[in-house]
């Protein structure tokens, strides 16, 4: 702990922050670095008993690392993707986390974004969980079948924002599935997931 120029204690940023996910889901550091072998591991995993597919690997391999960069490149911090099997239904989905700083000006507060967000007719809500409060959003898009190997049904998204506890930085937990039957029930998991968040100081 540190003071300010009045003498007063000043509390710290954190240095972290941990969350707990199912078994199934698996973490990409973003960082560039690191990227290969993590990679190598998810398609691996993902492609288990198919070893006659070398073209399908390659191109998984390619398009999970140019999402991995370009999130990077946007402030990401660290990518999870779930693999959890239910039965025969893999439970499709991914939650990205963003850094993001201030840069020419405080960023808008929650508060502020969540009411733009809403006049604009979005799903938009405070909530408060056990770091503080926080803004969530779930929208919809439609897909790229493209970049979604094929998906055809919109994809479901739910962001949360937080704000970093002393400083001007917030964090955005940004989820997603392409499970439109399951939607619900995939939001519910990530409501769950998120309201473990911890920060670590």
């Amino acid at each position: 702990m540190t003071e300010d120029a009045t003498g007063a204690a000043q509390q710290p940023v954190p240095r972290d922050y941990r969350l707990a996910t199912p078994e199934g889901w698996n973490r990409i550091v973003l960082e560039p670095a690191k990227l290969d072998g993590q990679i190598d591991r998810i398609v691996s995993q993902v492609t288990r008993g198919k070893d006659d597919v070398p073209h399908l690997k390659q191109q998984l391999a390619e398009a999970l690392k140019a999402q991995a960069l370009q999130a990077w490149g946007n402030g990401g911090m660290e990518l999870y993707l779930s693999m959890q099997q239910v039965g025969e239904v893999m439970l499709s989905g991914s939650l990205l986390t963003t850094y993001v700083p201030p840069k020419d000006g405080p960023l808008p507060t929650l508060v502020e974004h969540g009411t733009s967000l809403a006049k604009q007719g979005e799903d938009v809500s405070m909530v408060d969980l056990a770091v503080g409060p926080a803004l969530r959003h779930r929208y919809r898009e439609l897909p790229d079948p493209a970049n979604q190997y094929g998906n055809s049904l919109p994809i479901t998204h739910l962001d949360y924002h937080l704000e970093v506890p002393n400083s001007q930085a917030q964090i955005i937990l940004s989820f997603s599935t392409p499970l439109e039957p399951l939607a619900n029930q995939m939001v519910t998991l990530f409501d769950t997931i998120t309201a473990t968040i911890q920060w670590l100081v």
